[in-house]
């Protein structure tokens, strides 16, 4: 693995789709094979991550950015030792940086990170600006979709915006609240001919998570699923896709010509 935290991102083309538990968990599966994890709220002005793992972080990236504070300051830990970079909620002034302003914080995220290896970002939904330059800085961006119409129509969408800025990022897919590999196969392969056929990009599959009651009741606990209800078929499908990422079978390009492999 690269010197650094290996950055990836989770975008999607609508909300509701998963993303922040799908994400709190990922962290959990992959601290619990040996990696030093961290876990950035992307969705830099309605904030959710925190609550998830069950913390309640005193200061956020509203104070980093407002309030003269380091982002190591406001960093806390979350279960096993899982670090959190807190964002804020109903700071409307965090949707609206501008481009330096996100070029510089993003520099600074890796510059924290350097002590972990993954850094992964919990997104906003959509393709605003905030969330686009999350993705070009990424090492690896995993589209989350679910078996919704509106869902599949919002991760081409999102796959051909990205693909137009930056042909070279890969794009896996994991097609979240399924019920059933077969399913999760129809809507990935479905994404994959279109994008093949329209965009000349390669769609792969991350895999799946299927649906699960333990989900919204691990929610309610303000745990992630993983570590709330290890042995239901969502956390099956989170070692999986965590399996998938320790055993390096993505590549990615770090700089634009430079193709090294996650392991």
């Amino acid at each position: 693995m690269k010197k650094g935290p290996y950055m990836i991102t989770f975008p999607s083309g609508k909300g509701g789709v998963g993303k922040t538990n799908l994400v709190a968990s990922l962290a959990v599966a992959l601290t619990q094979m040996g990696k030093r994890v961290m876990v950035l709220d992307g969705d830099l002005s309605l904030a959710n991550v925190d609550l998830l793992f069950g913390v309640n972080p005193t200061s956020t990236l509203q104070h980093v950015l407002l309030g003269g504070k380091s982002l190591k300051e406001i960093l806390v830990e979350g279960p096993l030792g899982i670090q959190i970079i807190p964002a804020s909620s109903g700071v409307d002034e965090l949707s609206r940086l501008d481009e330096r302003e996100r070029r510089s914080l993003i520099k600074e995220f890796k510059l924290l990170g350097r002590g972990a290896d993954f850094l992964l970002i919990d997104t906003a939904p959509g393709l605003t600006p905030n969330v686009l330059d999350f993705v070009m800085a990424s090492d690896l961006s995993i589209v989350v979709t679910t078996p919704e119409v509106t869902s599949i129509t919002d991760a081409y969408a999102t796959i051909k915006v990205i693909s137009m800025r930056r042909p070279t990022l890969q794009l896996p897919l994991v097609v979240n609240m399924t019920g059933g590999e077969r399913e999760a196969s129809e809507v990935v392969e479905r994404i994959r001919m279109v994008a093949a056929r329209f965009l000349k990009v390669k769609v792969t599959s991350l895999g799946f998570i299927p649906s699960d009651q333990s989900v919204p009741q691990s929610v309610a606990k303000q745990r992630p699923f993983y570590l709330a209800f290890p042995y239901s078929p969502a956390s099956q499908g989170i070692a999986s896709l965590a399996q998938r990422l320790m055993e390096g079978e993505l590549y990615c390009f770090v700089n634009e010509s430079d193709n090294q492999q996650i392991g």
